[in-house]
């Protein structure tokens, strides 16, 4: 492998990156406050369910990406190959795992008077499911802070 990435790969990992982070950004900035402030909880909160799916599926391909592109590069380091599959294993985890769970508990707290068991359980699942999306955007970011120091000190 060489020391100096070919431009594609070098491009195409910024480009896979850079384009997740900032998805991950404008669903926390925008699309998740925005749902709460214009809708009822159980509104916002299903139409948020609808937009996490493809935010979890990107940041899958991401991590999985990043790594197979590190590789690719030469700059394959045990961190940022760390980092980049934390990214995908945390979004696989919320969305093969934690969403399911949610859904499934979505209908009894839409009931009028939820069972406070039931009502605990969502809000542990969907602490859960905000903080492995909160680590694998904090993965990501440092992912690129490292791979920005390398790729400078490299010359490249």
């Amino acid at each position: 492998m060489t020391s100096q990435p070919a431009p594609l790969f070098r491009s195409l990992f910024w480009l896979l990156l850079g384009a997740w982070l900032g998805a991950a950004l404008l669903f926390f900035g925008g699309v998740a406050p925005a749902a709460f402030a214009v809708a009822p909880p159980p509104i916002a909160g299903g139409f948020v369910a609808h937009v996490l799916p493809p935010l979890h599926w990107a940041g899958v391909a991401v991590g999985l990406g990043a790594t197979l592109l590190l590789r690719r590069q030469g700059a394959a380091r045990p961190a940022t190959v760390g980092l980049a599959l934390l990214v995908a294993a945390c979004c696989a985890v919320s969305e093969l795992g934690v969403s399911p769970a949610l859904e499934a508990l979505r209908p009894a707290i839409r009931a009028a008077d939820p069972d406070p068991t039931v009502r605990s359980r969502f809000g542990l699942l969907h602490g859960l499911s905000v903080g492995l999306l909160v680590a694998s955007f904090l993965a990501a970011s440092v992912l690129g802070a490292l791979q920005l120091r390398a790729e400078s000190r490299r010359g490249g």
